[in-house]
């Protein structure tokens, strides 16, 4: 991942430059956490986030709503 300037990352935290919002977070075990975000549209700018996350010694970021998205719309095999 490549490295951001400070500045470089605090700009995309300003309301104006940001397009989602703190929405949940939940613990599902010791070493697991669930963060929500509400969302403007469903392409969003999620690069600072995510680096936030890693940075914060996230080992696995990765989004379930797009997960859940893809396997809904996954064709389904022929019975």
């Amino acid at each position: 991942m490549e490295r951001w300037t400070v500045d470089g990352f605090t700009y995309w935290f300003e309301p104006a430059q940001r397009e989602w919002w703190w929405w949940d977070a939940e613990f599902v075990s010791a070493d697991d956490l669930i963060i929500r975000v509400a969302v403007t549209e469903l392409q969003f700018s999620h690069q600072a986030l995510e680096w936030l996350l890693w940075a914060a010694g996230a080992t696995l970021v990765e989004d379930e709503f797009v997960r859940e998205l893809s396997q809904r719309s996954a064709p389904r095999s022929p019975k």
